[in-house]
């Protein structure tokens, strides 16, 4: 990023000197743009843990998480899950007969994906929900895996395997967000 920075300076504030070299006396603009482009840079390549995504326009800060560490943190299915983009087996999971009223988080960073008031019985073995707290808390991709065609759902803050969604769910959204036991953890309201 500091190249960034140094070329921003010499194309803003750089004159040639008579002997044909670059005399880098900034004006006063060219300095303050310069700082905050520093300052910017700083704040949002500081920390490994973390890369910028770009979002309708603007950066979001999205967690990235050391695999090492996951592997301590979670369990074995857990991480199959949520790392390896695995499956949990229907009708074994910690939330797939759940009616506490809540809000499911994330289990590895903690973002807040859906709401107990949208959890349904889809007859599936997994919890299903018709809608996220957020549309902006989860991701959707395109997963062509098994030989089939359906849609990605991960977090959106650590890019977490969630599960899938389907449209055959019920009204208002016609979706089913069928998610898995394992990337949860439900925090009682």
């Amino acid at each position: 990023m500091i190249f960034v920075v140094a070329t921003a300076r010499l194309a803003i504030g750089a004159h040639r000197s008579p002997r044909g070299d670059l005399d880098c006396a900034f004006d006063d603009t060219a300095k303050r743009f310069s700082e905050r482009l520093e300052v910017r840079s700083a704040i949002r390549w500081s920390t490994p843990s973390q890369n910028l995504k770009p979002y309708e326009g603007a950066f979001i800060v999205v967690v990235k998480f050391d695999k090492v560490k996951l592997r301590q943190q979670l369990t074995s299915l857990q991480y199959e899950v949520c790392v390896n983009k695995g499956t949990e087996r229907p009708f074994t999971g910690e939330y797939w007969d759940n009616h506490e009223p809540g809000v499911y988080v994330c289990v590895i960073c903690g973002n807040e994906l859906f709401a107990s008031k949208t959890k349904y019985d889809s007859g599936t073995g997994w919890p299903s929900f018709w809608a996220p707290v957020q549309n902006e808390t989860v991701q959707e991709k395109e997963d062509r895996g098994l030989f089939m065609r359906r849609t990605e759902v991960e977090c959106a803050n650590c890019g977490s395997h969630l599960g899938h969604v389907f449209e055959d769910g019920p009204e208002p959204t016609g979706l089913r967000y069928c998610i898995n036991s394992a990337s949860l953890k439900l925090h009682h309201e």
